[in-house]
């Protein structure tokens, strides 16, 4: 009986091969393990003891490989967020965060509305990194806000590039970061990432922008797919879309060696509490689980606010859901939630 049963799942296997499919989470055997991705939520009181107290995360620290930055956290001088820069520095967090062997990565603008042109995002860029830098740390990769977005003005009506062309722009952006002589300088050219928004962007229109950056000359590290959950919740047959999508992206992806992340967060904003984040978040990871297994990487950051009230009135400024700690009964903070998305995911 159990060699008839080794020959029928061989067979299975095999039949499934030969058609060129795999069932949700086989594509994974075989592969680097899964790439976890945290951005600490800024506005929580507890971001420093992050860097100071590591022993709180130990077990989701050894989880995470890549720890990341927002622009508004590295602002170094008279920027509106110059605070949360230097509460960075003040615990040393890029220098723990290489000396814990942990890459850096920072989200940087390429082409935004402020800059259709793409000709000055290099400059503020490089002194995003140069700010890292100076601060004791290292930048490994890169990821870019939103470029196409903000090209077709689909945020605000200002841009409005044709999709080649803001390629082509995208595309001299990446070279003259990658070029700089203080990035070579660094010994670290960072990897690229460029970063979507869905389902604002279709799937077509997404794999029509990466080709046509690699035809410009600049193919992305990887790819980013940041999910408006409660869009796609609202709109008529969004989840049952949303599994077709993402494996359409993760087959296109595959075969042009692009690492295909996707941004882990609540898709609600704003919500109550940290338990409302974590319940939205996990039912998130689910559904990705089911469609595709896992992706190369997931990226857990989160910019919601925390409105307590029902009505969604006396909103505050600490930001959801807290870090730490990374167990316990009742926690439901940014930690315990890598820790059990990746349990989920089958990334341990």
């Amino acid at each position: 009986m159990i060699l008839r049963k080794l020959f029928l799942l061989t067979v299975c296997a095999g039949l499934l091969g030969w058609l060129g499919l795999t069932a949700p989470g086989a594509q994974a055997e075989g592969r680097t393990p899964l790439s976890v991705w945290f951005v600490p939520t800024a506005n929580s009181p507890d971001v420093g003891d992050l860097f100071t107290k590591p022993n709180q995360w130990n077990h989701v620290r050894s989880l995470v490989d890549i720890v990341g930055f927002g622009p508004g956290q590295l602002e170094p001088a008279g920027g509106s967020h110059t605070s949360l820069f230097s509460g960075l520095v003040s615990v040393d967090a890029f220098r723990r965060i290489k000396e814990w062997g942990k890459d850096t990565a920072i989200e940087v603008p390429a082409l935004k509305e402020w800059d259709c042109s793409a000709l000055r995002t290099p400059a503020v860029t490089v002194g995003l990194m140069k700010a890292v830098y100076a601060a004791g740390g290292t930048v490994q990769f890169l990821a870019m806000d939103e470029p196409l977005i903000s090209a077709l003005g689909l945020n605000r009506p200002i841009c409005k590039e044709g999709l080649d062309a803001a390629a082509a722009k995208v595309a001299a952006y990446a070279h003259a970061v990658m070029a700089d002589p203080v990035v070579l300088s660094s010994g670290i050219v960072p990897q690229v990432i460029d970063t979507e928004a869905y389902p604002t962007l279709t799937v077509q229109q997404i794999e029509a922008w990466i080709a046509a950056l690699e035809r410009h000359g600049f193919k992305p590290a990887g790819f980013h797919l940041d999910a408006d959950v409660h869009a796609i919740d609202v709109t008529p047959n969004g989840r049952k879309r949303v599994v077709g999508d993402l494996q359409d992206l993760q087959r296109f992806l595959q075969p042009e060696k692009i690492s295909f992340g996707i941004m882990i967060w609540s898709g609600y904003d704003p919500v109550s509490s940290d338990e409302e984040y974590y319940h939205r978040t996990m039912t998130w990871v689910q559904t990705v689980h089911n469609a595709i297994g896992r992706p190369d990487r997931v990226v857990f950051e989160s910019w919601v606010k925390r409105c307590p009230n029902s009505d969604r009135g006396g909103c505050g400024t600490i930001g959801v859901p807290m870090n730490l700690p990374e167990d316990g009964p009742v926690a439901f903070s940014h930690t315990k939630l890598i820790n059990d998305a990746v349990a989920v995911l089958g990334g341990q």
